[in-house]
């Protein structure tokens, strides 16, 4: 799987948050955004328009106007891998078709944290031919199941690439917009975590009627109802260890949110093409490394 991007900003993209940080205080108490933050300038990725309509004039979230927008070349990339992820499950499950439009908040602001870091996006809407999501709408307290759904299952797409993802039931600041970004460690499930934890919890409701509560704690019967997604999903390993689990199981719920259906057990497998090229990167990077050694010796 050929995904044009550099494979070397890809593999050390999840590190670069924390050490980024100290290159961009110019004093202890000062803020300044490192040069990378804004190393890359662009009005669409991968061929899809960036737009922006958050204005003051009364015309948010109806007037919209292409823009260009900045942040550092390893997230940029990551965005690329994120948004072809996004139109082949879109398309393969929900038939979403054309997608020509991507309404965002913004990446690079210039404050501390990861929009400071241009490692950060706030993603009001994905638009295409035949249909559009948009979390800016408040989708995910929508009275129409379906609509709840997808909305999900672009969350879990975002968490395919991203392992910070904040969404409506995070907290009422993200009630009208996706963040993702950087920051966070390994793409993995964590318990622990309050936005991994309000996502399952509103996954398994829409999917499964679990009835839980969305409140971000990781109970036993938050738990019980994930091992039954699981079986249901066919979805095996270890999602709290397991980058490939994790994302397997999000891949699962995507394909059925875009689709609009049930958990049912079980499915007929469906090949994860992230696994592909995560294989590919690696065995170039072995590759790299032995060279190198071969060198030294």
């Amino acid at each position: 799987m050929h995904c044009g991007i550099h494979r070397r900003t890809f593999l050390r993209a999840g590190a670069v948050g924390a050490g980024v940080v100290a290159l961009g205080l110019t004093a202890p108490d000062a803020w300044a955004a490192p040069v990378s933050a804004t190393e890359r300038r662009f009005s669409d990725i991968d061929g899809t328009p960036l737009h922006y309509w958050r204005w003051n004039d009364g015309t948010v979230g109806r007037r919209t106007e292409h823009r260009r927008f900045s942040c550092s070349a390893d997230f940029h990339d990551r965005l690329v891998v994120w948004i072809r992820d996004l139109r082949e499950l879109a398309s393969r499950f929900g038939g979403f078709r054309g997608m020509d439009r991507i309404v965002t908040a913004g990446l690079f602001v210039d404050k501390p944290g990861q929009h400071g870091l241009g490692q950060a996006f706030d993603l009001d809407q994905v638009r295409w031919a035949n249909g559009a999501i948009t979390p800016y709408a408040r989708e995910h307290s929508s009275g129409d199941r379906l609509v709840v759904r997808r909305y999900l299952a672009l969350d879990a797409v975002c968490r395919r690439h991203f392992r910070y993802v904040l969404d409506g039931r995070y907290n009422a600041a993200h009630a009208d917009h996706l963040h993702m970004d950087f920051g966070g460690g390994a793409i993995r499930c964590d318990r622990s975590s309050r936005s991994d934890t309000v996502f399952v919890q509103q996954v398994l409701n829409a999917h499964q009627g679990a009835g839980l509560a969305i409140n971000g704690s990781w109970d036993r019967p938050t738990q019980d109802a994930f091992d039954e997604s699981r079986r249901r999903l066919g979805v095996g390993g270890d999602p709290f260890t397991s980058t490939a689990d994790w994302r397997y199981w999000l891949l699962r719920a995507a394909s059925c949110g875009f689709a609009g259906t049930d958990f049912v057990a079980p499915p007929p497998p469906i090949a994860d093409p992230l696994r592909d090229f995560v294989d590919e990167v690696v065995r170039e990077t072995q590759n790299g490394l032995a060279e190198l050694l071969g060198l030294l010796q």
